[in-house]
């Protein structure tokens, strides 16, 4: 089964970066994926990059090259004019996603909403992936989600402090 996800609300409105994530599975992108959704080019850079937490830089989709999108994880895009961006895969994403988070350098990890609808974002999702018997583990020191801020360009943080959302 095939299905083709087209976002109706206009989330991409300017040709900024935005952070994505795949709806569905099997999902890839080449470069017939950036001609077809308008991706920004520049030199052999596309406007289609993973943050690597390894080293505190972003991975750019080099021309002629090609990938597929991982559920759970999130990219950063950027359109060469505002519009929509399509997914198209095999099936919607509708079970627990799973994806490994790196405790290395700055431990920011990019990761995205691999459904095809909000997720509550507060108590629920901090809860779930909350372990306080390894302080090696992201969430469980800063306990911190940072949400990018297209109007404003800025990140905002949402953290929990004393087991309650602030």
């Amino acid at each position: 089964m095939l299905i083709i996800m087209l976002p109706t609300l206009e989330i991409l409105t300017t040709t900024n970066w935005y952070l994505v994530s795949s709806p569905v599975t099997g999902e890839t992108y080449d470069d017939d994926y950036v001609t077809a959704n308008s991706i920004a080019s520049s030199n052999s850079n596309r406007g289609i990059s993973t943050y690597n937490t390894t080293n505190d830089t972003w991975s750019y989709m080099q021309g002629g090259g090609s990938g597929t999108f991982t559920n759970g994880k999130g990219y950063s895009v950027k359109r060469e004019s505002a519009g929509d961006i399509s997914f198209t895969g095999t099936s919607f994403n509708t079970g627990d996603v799973s994806i490994a988070i790196d405790n290395s350098n700055n431990r920011f990890n990019l990761i995205g909403n691999p459904y095809a609808t909000h997720i509550n974002s507060g108590n629920p999702f901090l809860d779930d992936n909350y372990d306080n018997s390894d302080a090696t583990k992201p969430l469980a020191v800063t306990e911190t989600i940072w949400v990018w801020d297209q109007e404003d360009e800025v990140y905002d943080n949402y953290s929990i402090y004393g087991r309650t959302l602030n």
